[in-house]
């Protein structure tokens, strides 16, 4: 009846998306023998959705789930929604869990996370867990019964602006000043809670439970190392220097060769490859942009969300995302004759300079 073809219609979705994605049969996780990693992440992509996808492809003697926060674009909170997925972020949905209690940014506990996790762990036979992100997220994904590690992405918790170097706001004797920090940044901040005393218990809370459960910490550079441990004041344990990888893909090989002449009437075609905020030059190139006008034409490829805010200017060219395996292709179609790079905060790790340069 109609009544039951309603109930079913979003599990006859995701069974559609399953099948044209290629993913005609899933492993049982726990039950084959082959160890189970658990990411943390959120569902923003870029390039920690990259290196997850990386983990996942290269590791053919393991099974990698995926627990990304979610939220509407339109709300305040990072964590309305938890998504379980299977063969890399977002490619398998498994589950979807809407949590009574959402998360702002990053609660220190939240009960219904805890047990949503809990069940996740026991139930697929989790053998470890690796947190990309805590944004969305509690800080009970630190105090699971299995070995943990968190990858040090970015400076978060560390400091709650994502676009600014938190050393600018560092003192040797006073530590970090979130209150200055707060007040200058207000701007971009993408948080709710503009309460410097939340941030510090937050950060309290997440150097407690790596103490406590000594969780690894990883980074990709050195520099990443000397920012976490400056602003804990060399509190943290040992931090492992694992440099991320690069696997250039065949079809990059086989792309066709770049035209890189230019004409002197012509316009001069930049492209910026990459997610865009505040802090990685979303402003500024909107200033670039508006001040050249018919000297230059740019191209912004896999800009997230926030490429909506170039909609409209005749001289740029706006791509949201982009499939990885055409880059080639994709740059010589519009021409570029340069890559720019804007981004005015230290890059823990950036793929782009690498993709740019296979």
């Amino acid at each position: 009846n109609a009544k039951g073809h309603a109930s079913f219609s979003v599990l006859r979705q995701r069974l559609i998306a399953l099948e044209q994605a290629g993913h005609q049969e899933l492993a049982y996780f726990g039950l084959d023998g082959q160890p189970v990693t658990l990411h943390i992440s959120h569902d923003w992509g870029g390039g920690i959705e990259r290196w997850i996808q990386d983990m996942h492809e290269h590791d053919p003697s393991g099974h990698h789930l995926v627990l990304s926060a979610c939220s509407s674009r339109d709300s305040r909170l990072m964590g309305q929604w938890l998504d379980l997925s299977a063969n890399g972020p977002g490619q398998a949905l498994l589950h979807r869990h809407h949590l009574s209690i959402g998360i702002a940014d990053t609660a220190v506990n939240n009960a219904g996370y805890r047990d949503f996790l809990e069940w996740v762990v026991a139930r697929f036979g989790v053998g470890r867990l690796i947190v990309s992100s805590l944004i969305g997220h509690s800080l009970d994904c630190l105090d699971q019964n299995c070995p943990t590690l968190q990858v040090l992405h970015d400076f978060y918790p560390a400091s709650p602006v994502l676009d600014t170097d938190p050393l600018l706001y560092w003192d040797d004797q006073q530590g970090l000043d979130l209150h200055q920090l707060l007040r200058e940044n207000v701007q971009h901040f993408v948080f709710s809670n503009h309460s410097p005393t939340h941030w510090q218990r937050l950060r309290d809370g997440w150097l407690k439970q790596i103490q406590k459960q000594k969780v690894a910490l990883v980074a990709p550079t050195e520099h990443v190392i000397r920012r976490w441990q400056t602003l804990f004041k060399h509190k943290l344990p040992n931090v492992a220097q694992v440099p991320h990888g690069f696997d250039c893909p065949a079809a990059w090989l086989k792309a066709p060769a770049l035209q890189k002449e230019r004409r002197p009437q012509d316009p001069l075609r930049l492209m910026v490859v990459g997610r865009l905020s505040s802090g990685k030059g979303l402003n500024r190139l909107a200033h670039v942009a508006e001040h050249f006008k018919q000297r230059i034409h740019l191209t912004v490829l896999g800009a997230g969300h926030n490429g909506i805010h170039l909609f409209g200017m005749p001289n740029v060219d706006v791509f949201l995302d982009y499939n990885r395996a055409t880059l080639p292709e994709i740059i010589a179609h519009q021409g570029a004759h340069a890559a720019l790079f804007l981004s005015r905060v230290p890059e823990t790790w950036n793929y782009v300079l690498s993709e740019l340069s296979c």
